[in-house]
């Protein structure tokens, strides 16, 4: 009965990684669900079996995107260390999970605008938790003397958050640089930059 009952999920899972490709590849706007169907193998009836609708099926996607990320975020900023330390662990963590699935961070970046206004607002709410941790990081590392004084703590949450976002325009997986080390790349960079200067 188990076995019976998981192979629904698994093809609702497959459903989901083929829309998210093609809606990479054509754009949410050029992708219908006879292309879903066809690149399944099954007919344009049987997707509304696992989605009401072409655009639940993309909330569902980004939302999973701000779900594994938010998650993550609990690890990464209650694992210990001063505000600097878990700077570094949020921006590392950030780049591995866009750099690893760029069509993720493509959806989340091209295609957030086609969704529902009811959904555009619960992906805001996610989004605007995601950013309030990192702003909340910084203003915390200012109070401990860690992270210039002068520095605009909201210019540097955009800049790590947009430098993220693009990710999927460039990285390719099997260049020379693995995710990890992006990572460690990426928060060098912007640490090297708030850390107090000498004298």
């Amino acid at each position: 009965m188990a076995r019976a009952a998981s192979f629904p999920r698994r093809r609702r899972e497959e459903v989901l990684r083929a829309a998210a490709e093609l809606f990479h590849e054509k754009g949410y706007a050029a992708t219908s669900t006879a292309d879903l169907a066809a690149r399944l193998g099954m007919l344009r009836g049987s997707v509304y079996y696992y989605f009401d609708t072409k655009e639940g099926l993309l909330f569902e996607l980004i939302h999973d995107v701000y779900a594994r990320v938010l998650a993550s975020l609990e690890e990464v900023v209650g694992g210990g260390g001063d505000a600097v330390a878990r700077l570094r662990r949020f921006v590392e963590n950030s780049v591995v999970q866009f750099a690893t699935d760029r069509v993720a961070g493509a959806l989340v970046l091209n295609e957030s605008h086609s969704l529902s206004a009811e959904h555009r607002a619960l992906v805001r709410r996610d989004a605007e938790t995601y950013e309030r941790v990192l702003l909340d990081l910084l203003r915390e590392g200012q109070r401990e003397g860690l992270v210039r004084p002068d520095v605009d703590v909201r210019i540097v949450a955009m800049a790590v958050l947009g430098a993220g976002n693009w990710l999927h325009r460039w990285y390719r997986e099997g260049d020379d640089v693995t995710p990890h080390e992006l990572g460690r790349q990426f928060a060098d960079t912007f640490l090297d930059g708030l850390v107090p200067r000498p004298g």
